[in-house]
């Protein structure tokens, strides 16, 4: 889920204050490109997944937000859904939260 957290463009700082958002950015820009694309900056280190959740608290670190697996209150609040449904809608991007998003307005619409 943290790739699906990634997508949330108004929170990316496109000018970074850390040498380690610097470094993610310089890999790979989830603003712009689709982060269900991106991999890991140092596969013998980190893993997809593990990269993605540190890239995702270094950007939210930049806007003085804390993520933790137990402690998702900042990507949980209405407004981070609502943009992570517009990039949705307005790119190609975010497929599997797409279908996820689908799948759960679907259901609850019944």
């Amino acid at each position: 889920m943290e790739t699906w957290f990634l997508g949330n463009r108004r929170l990316f700082k496109d000018n970074p204050n850390t040498r380690d958002m610097i470094d993610y950015l310089r890999y790979y820009n989830v603003k712009t490109d689709n982060p269900e694309d991106m991999g890991s900056i140092n596969p013998c280190r980190w893993n997809k997944a593990a990269f993605h959740l540190k890239y995702l608290k270094a950007m939210l670190a930049e806007r003085n937000l804390k993520y933790d697996k137990n402690d998702t209150s900042e990507v949980c609040k209405p407004e981070y859904l609502n943009e992570l449904i517009a990039r949705y809608n307005e790119t190609s991007h975010l497929l599997t939260f797409g279908s996820w998003y689908k799948f759960v307005k679907e259901k609850m619409s019944k």
